[in-house]
């Protein structure tokens, strides 16, 4: 469904709810509750608590075929993203690899990490790669931190290597603990990821003196059609509430699209 066609779909709604009693929408509105409905059923999708049925992302196939345009895998190499550059900062752990793993304008638009993996090993005096055994990236809490240091043994399993985000000064940076290995570093991290999608935009909003994320140009929903109509539904939903002013049908219309 085009931008142009959610438009027509959204005023069919919304003028049959309202009855004509609200006023008109301009593209600029009608963009805003498209894109703010995108992103609620995305983050609604993904808490099992924030939808009426309780299901997370992994519990319904429908969901991976809703979100399928917009998940992404990427391999960072020990060259590219986890470069000497980031060993002086200043380390919790001193054990640990540090990887920056958001540099570019698209890495900064991930929304979830779905699986992660990282290979250990060292460079040698050729500069050629020898590469260990492929380990599992398991994100780690920083109470379970704690945890696992009180324990004798204070290593993940061998084929599992923790995460934890590094509050170093660049943005992106995490740190990664695996199990002893002689003469490792970490030289690759594979991901896949969801990305956060484009807003929705049915018009020129350059006339309104506007954008949305830095977009004011004519954007389809880069979402799988299945799903158009819902955000449609939540959208008209949002743009219900705000005319009401009430806070508490803000809160609770959009659980019949989810």
């Amino acid at each position: 469904m085009t931008a142009s066609e959610m438009k027509q779909e959204f005023d069919v709604l919304y003028n049959n709810i309202m009855s004509n009693a609200a006023p008109g929408l301009d593209d600029y509105e009608i963009s805003l509750f498209l894109t703010k409905a995108q992103e609620e059923l995305l983050k609604a999708y993904f808490n099992p608590k924030g939808n009426k049925y309780a299901e997370g992302f992994d519990f319904s196939p429908k969901r991976q075929v809703d979100f399928s345009n917009i998940i992404m895998t990427k391999i960072y190499t020990g060259d590219e993203s986890f470069t000497q550059s980031l060993v002086p900062y200043n380390k919790y752990d001193d054990r640990s690899y540090v990887g920056q793993i958001l540099q570019s304008q698209e890495d900064s638009k991930l929304f979830l990490r779905l699986n992660e993996s990282a290979r250990l090993g060292y460079k040698d005096a050729d500069n050629n790669y020898h590469y260990g055994r492929v380990l599992q990236v398991i994100p780690l809490m920083y109470s379970e931190y704690s945890k696992f240091m009180a324990k004798p043994y204070k290593y993940p399993l061998k084929n599992f290597c923790w995460r934890l985000e590094f509050a170093g000064e660049s943005a992106g940076v995490s740190e990664f603990i695996a199990a002893p290995q002689a003469d490792a570093n970490l030289l690759e991290y594979r991901l896949r990821y969801l990305r956060r999608p484009a807003p929705i935009i049915v018009g020129d909003l350059s006339q309104y003196s506007a954008s949305i994320d830095d977009e004011d140009s004519i954007t389809n929903c880069e979402l799988d059609p299945i799903i158009h109509r819902e955000i449609i539904q939540r959208a008209v939903e949002l743009a219900k509430s705000a005319y009401l002013g009430d806070l508490k049908s803000a809160v609770t219309l959009g659980q019949r699209s989810e």
